[in-house]
């Protein structure tokens, strides 16, 4: 179970990091005022933070496994949408969206942090290999967007949210068939 909080955790936080600059020239381009673009990132905080008041009940009545599936699918689908966002609505939207499937995995962290033994937490060589992998990740990222187009980038971070999404679905079948 340890594999899945330290996989869940370094995915989510690589390609979010990753993408991060991207995104920003993408919300910068839609919605070219800085007080616009401050509205639309502090959109996506507030989605994110209803998100983590109102759905902590879905945690006892789904799986957590399914809850981080869905998570990572809905960050995979919001960015495979990014680079066709042309309107300041759906913008908007987008923004919403993003923000309650970052809370929606922010609860299953949660949960999984309550249900595993947090010891490799406390160890800074855990850590500086997610910093060192997420660095190398940045780097790579600024390499394929000058090869290619910000859009792969965001494409990539979408098909990596889903494989992280699918592996937790797939964890949870083979467990429930190990205890059938």
């Amino acid at each position: 179970m340890r594999n899945r909080l330290v996989l869940s955790q370094i995915m989510f936080s690589v390609v979010g990091t990753v993408v991060f600059p991207y995104y920003l020239l993408i919300l910068k381009n839609v919605g070219n005022v800085y007080g616009l673009f401050a509205l639309l990132y502090a959109l996506f905080s507030f989605s994110s933070a209803l998100a983590t008041l109102f759905l902590p009940t879905l945690t006892n009545k789904i799986n957590i496994e399914i809850l981080s599936s869905l998570s990572f699918i809905g960050m995979g689908i919001g960015f495979f949408v990014i680079p066709n966002i042309n309107s300041l609505y759906l913008l908007f939207l987008l923004q919403t969206w993003n923000g309650i499937f970052q809370g929606l995995y922010k609860l299953a962290e949660k949960e999984l942090i309550k249900q595993e033994n947090k010891s490799w937490q406390k160890s800074s060589y855990g850590l500086f290999f997610v910093q060192l992998f997420t660095t190398i990740c940045i780097l790579s990222a600024g390499f394929l967007a000058e090869t290619f187009t910000i859009h792969v980038l965001f494409y990539i971070a979408g098909v990596l949210y889903f494989i992280c999404g699918f592996m937790f679905v797939m964890n949870r079948n083979k467990k429930q068939r190990v205890t059938c």
